[in-house]
């Protein structure tokens, strides 16, 4: 299972950054985090990925994630085979 350690990260820091963000910015209000470099803003998506409007179709979108991301996992956790690097874009691909 150390396979999914990058992925909890990941999740447990956008999680975390997505609440203090949403209970501590204005909506649109930008603020810097580490000068120009890093900039948070408070915006929201009603939409998937790039806002993309999904109207009627959030089960079946929901499900195809979850059978992706299934499939994604399986992938890591059967087949040892892969490096390191292999390993940590799945991950990356696994964050839902």
């Amino acid at each position: 299972m150390k396979v999914f350690l990058p992925t909890l990260i990941v999740i447990c820091l956008d999680q975390l950054s997505k609440l203090w963000i949403k209970y501590s910015f204005s909506l649109y209000e930008s603020r810097n985090i580490l000068g120009d470099f890093l900039r948070f803003t408070y915006v929201e998506n009603p939409g998937i990925a790039f806002g993309i409007r999904i109207g009627g179709f959030k089960i079946i979108v929901t499900i195809v994630s979850v059978f992706i991301a299934s499939y994604i996992a399986y992938l890591l956790y059967s087949n040892k085979s892969h490096d390191y690097f292999e390993n940590f874009s799945l991950d990356g691909i696994f964050h839902p």
